[in-house]
C-alpha cells in the first residue's frame, strides 16, 4: 500500500465528524462517583478475554472489588494480562494509555502512573473532551444497560436469563450531553416469563395487569414515555437470551402463555414455554416502531461475555421479519460476526436491512477490513454504517474510533490503488458510512 495515499486518506477521514451508531456509555455524573484506577478500563471486552485465557470469574470479581490494594490487584491480574496483550481488545486499552494518559504501555513499571492519571481525569467535562475534541464524534446513539454501574455481564446462561429484566432498564436517564441520543429497549417487557416481572411493571406503570391487553397497554405507555424522552430508535439484545427467530403468533396463543405465568408463581415458566408470548410482543414492538418512524437496532453475531450460544444470533433467523415489515428499517449490528456472509446477502437482498460495523473494528481489525472491502463491492453505499464504539467508557469509544478510521483509510487506499475508486469517490464513500447514512436513517444532525 502506498504510504502517502493512506496518509492523505487518513487525514481527510480524521476530519469527518462521526455519527456513532452504538454506545453504552456510563454518564459523567456516574463516573464522577467512582474511585478509578487501571481496572476501570476493564468493564467488558478485555475482561472477557481474561476469562477466555483462564482467569476464574471469582478472581475477576475480586480485582473489580474495592477490597484489594492496587498492588494486590496487579499481582493477581498480571499473569492473565500477559496472555491477552495480543488481542484487539487489549490494543484498545494500550491506545487509551498512550493517547489519553501519555503512558506508553501497560506493565509492572507503568500501572501505578496510569492509575494515578486515570484517577486525575475524573472531573467535569471529561466526556465532552474525549468524545468531541479527541474522537471528533458529533453524535452517539446510546443504549443504557441496567442501573448505570460498570457493567459485568452475567457469566452463566442461567444468570443471563434471570437478570434480563434488571439488566435492561426501560427508563432513560437525563443524558446531559446533547450529542447523546438514546434508543428505547423493550426487552424487559418482550422477554417476560415470570410473575415478578409483571408485578414490577404494575408498580412502574401504576396499572393492574390481568390480561394480555393490560400488558399491551403497558407497552403503549412505555413507547409514549420513551418517545417523550427523545429516543431515535428501538434496540433489542435478546440474542443473549434466546434464538432471534420471532414467529408470527396469533393473539390467542400469546394470551394462553400469558395466563400460564400466573399458574407458576415465583419460578415462572421456561423460556421455551414463554416463546409464543415473546414472539407476539416482538411483533408488537416492531409495529409500534414503524408507526413512530423509528429504526430498529438488532444485536446479531458475537455476544459479549462467556458461555453464550452463538447460533441464537444468526441474522438469517430474522428473514421473516424483513419480509413481513418492508416499512421498517433494520440496523443489523456487529456485522453479524461470524455470520458476515449471511448479513452481506441479507443487506443486498432486502431494501430495509442495513449492515452495521459497530463493535467489529475491535473484535478483529483485520476481519473488519475484509468485511468492509467486501461490502464496498456488494452493497449499495447507503446500506453501510461504518462505526459504533459499543463501549461503556468514553475512552474506549475514542480508541475504537481511531482504529475504525485507520481501517477505513486502509481499505479505501487499496480500492484507490487498484482503480476501483478514485480518491474523491473513496472520500465520498467514507463520509457516507461514517456520517451521512446513519444521520439520515436516524434523523440526526450529523455535527
Amino acid at each position: 500500500m502506498e504510504k502517502d495515499l493512506f496518509e492523505e486518506l487518513r487525514g481527510e477521514i480524521e476530519k469527518i465528524t462521526l455519527v456513532d451508531t452504538h454506545e453504552h456509555l456510563i454518564l459523567e455524573e456516574e463516573r464522577l462517583g467512582l474511585s478509578l484506577d487501571l481496572f476501570y478500563l476493564f468493564p467488558h471486552y478485555a475482561s472477557s478475554d481474561l476469562i477466555s485465557s483462564g482467569m476464574p470469574h471469582s478472581l475477576l470479581a475480586e480485582i473489580r472489588s474495592g477490597e484489594l490494594t492496587l498492588e494486590e490487584k496487579w499481582q493477581k491480574f498480571q499473569p492473565y494480562w500477559l496472555r491477552i496483550k495480543n488481542t484487539a481488545y487489549a490494543k484498545v486499552l494500550k491506545i487509551i494509555a498512550q493517547d489519553l494518559f501519555e503512558v506508553e504501555d501497560i506493565n509492572e513499571k507503568t500501572y501505578r502512573t496510569l492509575s494515578e492519571r486515570i484517577s486525575s481525569s475524573n472531573k467535569i467535562g471529561w466526556h465532552s473532551k474525549i468524545l468531541r475534541d479527541k474522537a471528533n464524534i458529533g453524535c452517539c446513539i446510546v443504549t443504557f444497560l441496567g442501573q448505570g454501574k460498570i457493567y459485568a455481564p452475567p457469566s452463566r446462561i442461567e444468570d443471563k436469563l434471570n437478570s434480563l429484566d434488571q439488566k435492561l432498564n426501560m427508563r432513560i436517564p437525563p443524558l446531559g450531553l446533547e450529542m447523546l441520543k438514546p434508543v428505547g429497549v423493550f426487552d424487559g417487557l418482550i422477554g417476560i416469563w415470570n410473575l415478578g416481572q409483571i408485578r414490577r411493571l404494575e408498580r412502574e406503570y401504576d396499572i393492574n395487569i390481568h390480561t394480555l391487553d393490560d400488558l399491551l397497554k403497558v407497552l403503549n405507555s412505555s413507547f409514549e414515555r420513551r418517545i417523550k424522552e427523545g429516543i431515535v430508535g428501538v434496540k433489542t439484545v435478546l440474542a443473549y437470551n434466546r434464538i432471534i427467530r420471532y414467529e408470527r403468533t396469533a393473539k390467542y396463543q400469546a394470551e394462553q402463555v400469558f395466563n400460564c405465568i400466573f399458574d407458576h408463581l415465583g419460578e415462572g415458566i421456561s423460556w421455551k414455554e414463554a416463546r409464543p408470548l415473546q414472539d407476539f410482543l416482538m411483533h408488537q414492538v416492531i409495529q409500534r416502531a414503524i408507526e413512530a418512524k423509528l429504526p430498529i437496532q438488532i444485536h446479531t453475531g458475537l455476544q459479549e461475555g462467556s458461555g453464550n450460544i452463538i447460533t441464537n444470533s444468526n441474522p438469517t433467523h430474522l428473514i421473516n421479519l424483513f419480509i413481513q415489515y418492508p416499512q421498517a428499517q433494520f440496523d443489523i449490528f456487529h456485522a453479524s460476526y461470524p455470520y458476515t456472509g449471511e448479513l452481506t446477502t441479507l443487506a443486498k437482498n432486502f431494501p430495509n436491512v442495513y449492515a452495521d460495523l459497530c463493535w467489529m473494528h475491535i473484535i478483529s481489525p483485520y476481519a473488519a477490513r475484509r468485511i468492509l472491502s467486501e461490502w464496498i463491492e456488494t452493497l449499495p453505499s447507503n446500506k453501510i454504517f461504518g462505526f459504533g464504539g459499543d463501549y461503556l467508557i468514553v475512552e474506549g469509544a475514542y480508541a475504537h474510533a481511531r482504529i475504525a478510521r485507520d481501517n477505513i483509510a486502509r481499505v479505501l487506499a487499496e480500492k484507490v490503488e487498484e482503480g476501483y475508486f478514485s480518491l474523491p469517490e473513496g472520500l465520498d464513500f467514507a463520509r457516507k458510512i461514517l456520517r451521512d447514512n446513519p444521520a439520515e436513517v436516524f434523523n440526526l444532525s450529523s455535527s
